[in-house]
Order: C-alpha cells, then structure tokens, then sequence
C-alpha cells in the first residue's frame, strides 16, 4: 500500500464496510416504518420521490464536488485541504439556487408526465430539499481526504438521526408522508450542521483556491460530472421508466426491491472508497483487492438469492410478495455493480475521466432504451432483468477499460 501501513488500509476498508452493513440495516427499519404506517400508493410516491431527489443532486455539483475530492487527495497540507473544503462550501452554496428552482419547475411539469404524482412534494420541498447537496459534498470531499472514519460516520447518522424522529412521530401518533419526509431531511440537516462544525473549513485564500478548482474541473472534472450524471441515469433509468408506464403501487414494489438489493454492492464500494486515495498513486489494482471482492461478491448474492422470500414475507407484509420475483435479477445485477467497483474508482482516481465518461454514457443509454422497449410489456419484472443485463455490460465495460489504461501505463 501506498501512504499507508496495511493494517490500517484493512482497518478502513473493515470499519466503511461495518458502517455499509449497518446502513443496510437501518436503511430496512426506514422501509419497515414507511410500509407499515403508509399506504402502498403513498409509499410508491415517497420512493419516487426520495429517487427524483437523489438523482437531481447529481447535476447540481457541475464537477465542482469531484474536483475538490481529488484534489483533497493530492494535497497533504491540513490548512490547504480546510481551504479546499472552504471553497466547496462556498460553491455549494451557489448551487443551491439552481437546484431549487429546478424543483419549482419540477412541481409544474412533473405530474404530467409520470404516474406516480409528486408535484405537491417538490413544490412543497423546493429549497429544503438543497440539504441534500451539501451531504454529496460532504460524502465526495471526506473520501478524497482518506478519513475513512468520518466518512463512516457520515453514512451512517442521518439514517439514525431519521430513525429516531420516526420513532418520535409514531409515538405521537402523527406518521403521515408528510411528516416522515420532514424528518427525512430535518436529521440530514442536523447530520450537514455537526460535520460542518467538526471539520473547520476555511474560507481564506478562496480566490486562488477557486482557480485551482477550476483547472482541476477543465482537465478532470468536467469528464466525472458528464460521468457522474450518466451513472445516475444508470442507476435510476428503470425506476424513472416504471413511473411513466406504470402505476405507484408498482413502483413501491420495485422501490421495495431495489433497496433491499442494492446493499449488495456495498462491500465492493467499501474496498475502493478506502482505496481512493490510493488508487491515484498507484499504477495497477492489487490482485488480493480484486481476489477478495470477487469472493464476497458471489458468496453475498446467492445467499441473498436463497433468502429473499423470507426476508419480504418475515419483515415486510405479504402485501408485497410481488417484490420477491424481480429480487433475482436485481441481486445478479448489483453482484455486477459491485464487481465492476474497484476498476471504476481506480480509473477516477487516475484521473481518466474521459474513459469514465465514456462508458457512463454508453450504458444509461442503452439502459434508457432497452426499458422504453421492455418495462411496458414485462412490466417491474422486465425492468429488473434489464437492470441485471445492463449492468453486466457496465463490468464488461469497465474491465476491458481497466486492462487498456495499464497497458498504455506500462
């Protein structure tokens, strides 16, 4: 390992994927609440939206946010990474603007092309919902400064902080799906207030800081925003095609489904996260990096695979016993995802955007088509092996662009 010792390279890569694990976890109680005390149709309407939510942040970092990860994980210096982080706050705060009216507008148009009706939401949330911002900030700028245990923290506490005031609100006998988004996005709030206070960010220099941003966006940012944003399109293209065709109690069956598979690529993304800052100064993966995943991989998803009707029929209801089929092909395809992990971020950390780009592209818009082509006769189960199709061809991809840059490095 390069920067640090082994054991604390295990450490990290153990105590992220500890933190996945338990996100995991309580990413199943969240699902456990919102299906008991909301109806499927409400259900199918907080998913969505939760889903539009998280994908809109993604066009909303203009690069910025991959930049300042990147160049926190070139830069040594404490006072020059809280300069770093300083700026990005600052640049953070500008988008906030854009991604509110983008809500707005979202409000007006959006329930006149979907199924499932989310204006009033967006309208309703259209600047509490830029809290969601600051978190990617937060969750790109920590993995580029390798402080795996913040970045565990991070993970994990909004979640907790939500669970707690959910608690809060079936206590008081008040659970509605208004009430469970507000305490969605007041713990996210509370989460951005204490880790903002805790890293001291400076705001000195922001000048020349921001020139440094903007080169770093010229030369490698702009290719991991146009990546970034294709990779959200992949990762969310079926869901978005299932709320034009179909109807929101379908959407919270796949919704349903989605989250409780997509764990599975969680330890994948725990080995190259903590490696991140690694992966830029080396010039190949480790074989026992790559070995180890693949072993986890397989042995997770066909346990999942073995489980998954016990797992709806004893945590969930029997309401929702369609979701068990599509948990095949979804499980198979964040098995892919998983597997296809550690070439990605490598391939980021290089600083080969425009090969990252280039396959983040490629696949959502394969993905894009091959839904519009299928989800309205197959249905949820048609989007699911359309997911498990296209995210092997996203490993396949990825591997074969892994295997080229090494070559051209030797």
């Amino acid at each position: 390992m390069i920067g640090k010792k082994p054991d604390k390279a295990l450490w990290d890569a153990t105590l992220y994927y500890a933190a996945l694990i338990l996100n995991i976890f309580l990413g199943w109680v969240v699902a456990k609440f919102n299906t008991t005390y909301l109806d499927l149709a409400d259900y199918g309407r907080y998913s969505f939206f939760i889903i539009v939510l998280y994908f809109s942040r993604s066009f909303f970092g203009f690069g910025f946010f991959e930049s300042t990860s990147r160049l926190l994980a070139v830069t040594p210096d404490t006072s020059g990474r809280k300069e770093l982080l300083g700026t990005g706050i600052l640049f953070t705060l500008g988008f906030i603007i854009l991604f509110s009216l983008f809500f707005i507008l979202a409000a007006l148009f959006s329930d006149n092309i979907f199924n499932v009706k989310i204006g009033d939401l967006c309208s309703y949330y259209a600047l509490i919902a830029s809290v969601i911002l600051f978190h990617s900030f937060y969750l790109l700028a920590i993995r580029g400064t390798g402080q795996i245990e913040l970045l565990s923290i991070l993970t994990v506490s909004p979640r907790i902080f939500y669970l707690l005031l959910m608690a809060l609100i079936i206590f008081l006998n008040q659970f509605t799906l208004i009430q469970s988004l507000n305490m969605f996005f007041l713990a996210m709030g509370l989460v951005i207030i204490l880790i903002t206070l805790y890293l001291k960010p400076s705001f000195k220099n922001w000048k020349s800081t921001a020139h440094r941003l903007w080169q770093e966006l010229k030369s490698y940012g702009i290719h991991l925003y146009l990546s970034t944003i294709w990779n959200e399109i992949l990762f969310h293209a079926d869901k978005f095609v299932v709320s034009y065709f179909l109807s929101a109690q379908s959407m919270a069956y796949y919704a349903l489904g989605y989250a409780l598979t997509f764990p599975l690529s969680h330890f994948s993304t725990s080995i190259a996260t903590t490696m991140f800052n690694r992966f830029a100064l080396q010039s190949r993966i480790s074989f026992r990096v790559i070995r180890v995943n693949i072993i986890f991989v397989i042995a997770s998803v066909l346990v999942f695979i073995f489980l998954r009707r016990i797992i709806i029929v004893n945590l969930f209801s029997m309401e929702y016993l369609p979701t068990v089929d599509i948990m095949l092909p979804l499980a198979l395809a964040f098995g892919f995802s998983g597997l296809s992990k550690p070439f990605t971020l490598f391939l980021m950390a290089r600083g080969d955007g425009k090969r990252v780009r280039n396959i983040s592209v490629l696949v959502p818009t394969v993905h894009i088509i091959a839904g519009i082509l299928i989800v309205p006769y197959y249905g949820i189960l048609g989007a699911a092996w359309t997911a498990a199709g296209i995210y092997f061809l996203d490993l396949l991809l990825f591997l074969l662009a892994y295997r080229k840059f090494i070559r051209i490095q030797f």
